[in-house]
Parts: structure tokens; sequence; C-alpha cells
């Protein structure tokens, strides 16, 4: 697991410069892996912005579509089986909690790296506030944060990165692309013998 430090998804520092950044780190990661790679965003805004409008060489790109359906999704790992075994890679692009972050089996060594962009918040609602305000009350405001915020959020990116393994001998790299997940309100929340570098 690698993290890259120089990149983040925080709203007030996002600029033309830091997708840039994040991008490169895209490109390098398709240009070292000898298959197909995945990204997930946090939003279908940021996957859009960030991924389907830049330019990825060496790259086919198969971006995750709303109307997809149950065949649609099986087929997807037929064609990165395919394209793997004929040489030629795929940019799978996806979004954190849909159906290829989560429902979908690539079995067989399908994906040979992940790429997580940024950290799945959810954005505030009434309901996430009133669930904030009841954990304050239960746990304190600490633990409040960790249970409404940044675990849920956490368990988004370790689905997300548990996609290309699918059994105890499959190997994967995988880049977390924002700085913040070493922070310690998120650092917490991974498992302890996860390592990253």
């Amino acid at each position: 697991v690698l993290v890259a430090k120089n990149v983040t998804t925080k709203y007030t520092e996002r600029s033309p410069e830091n997708t840039r950044a994040i991008r490169a780190h895209i490109q390098s990661l398709i240009d070292a892996s000898p298959g197909n790679v995945a990204v997930f965003a946090p939003s279908y805004a940021m996957l859009n912005d960030v991924v389907l409008e830049g330019h990825f060489s060496g790259v086919r790109i198969m971006a995750e579509n709303r109307e997809w359906t149950k065949q649609d999704l099986d087929q997807v790992v037929d064609t990165l089986l395919e394209e793997k075994r004929s040489g030629r890679k795929i940019l799978l692009a996806g979004v954190f909690g849909a159906r290829l972050s989560e429902g979908v089996d690539y079995h067989s060594g399908a994906l040979d790296a992940v790429a997580c962009i940024g950290i799945p918040n959810s954005p505030p609602s009434v309901l996430s506030k009133a669930l904030k305000t009841y954990a304050e009350e239960r746990f304190g405001r600490n633990l409040a944060w960790r249970y409404t915020v940044s675990q849920p959020a956490v368990n988004s990116i370790l689905q997300a990165m548990g996609r290309p393994i699918r059994s105890i001998g499959d190997r994967a790299l995988i880049l977390l692309l924002d700085r913040r997940v070493t922070d310690r309100t998120y650092a917490g929340c991974f498992p302890a013998d996860l390592r990253m570098n």
C-alpha cells in the first residue's frame, strides 16, 4: 500500500496542479502495472474531473455507468481477463460505494493495481447530523466523529482496496491518492497490521 503525500482531495486545497499530480500518479501506476488498473473516486463528479477528462496512455478507459445491468457487470470481469491475456490494459474507473468498488468479484487476477482517489466522506445532511449528535451524546465527541464520519469513509476505501485480492495468493499494488489517510483522524480507522509506505 503506497500513499501519495503530495496530493489531496480536500475541498479547500483542490487546484489544477493537484489534479495534474493525481493524474501523474495514476499514469505511473498504469506504466508500472503488468495488467489492468482500477481507480475509484468519492463521486461521479470527481471521477469525471480527474479521470475521464484526463488523458492516460497505454490503456483503454472503461468507466462505471449507473445504467449497467447485472449482465453488464458480469461482462466487466470477462473483458478485463480477455484484455490482459491479449497484452492490453484497461483503466477501470468507478466510485466508492458503487457496484464496481463493492459488488464485483475480480477473480483470476483480473486487476493488478488499485488507485483510491481521496476520502469518501459523505456530504452533510440532516440524517448525518442527527446521527452524529446521537453518537456524541452516547460515546463523546471524538468517538462520534470516528463512528459517523471517518470509519465509514475508511471502510469504503478498504472495500475498494480489496477488489484485486480475492484469494490468499493474490497480490496487487494499492495506491492511496490523498495525504490525509496518514492523519490520525483516518489512520486509526485502518487495520493495525496494514503498512502504508
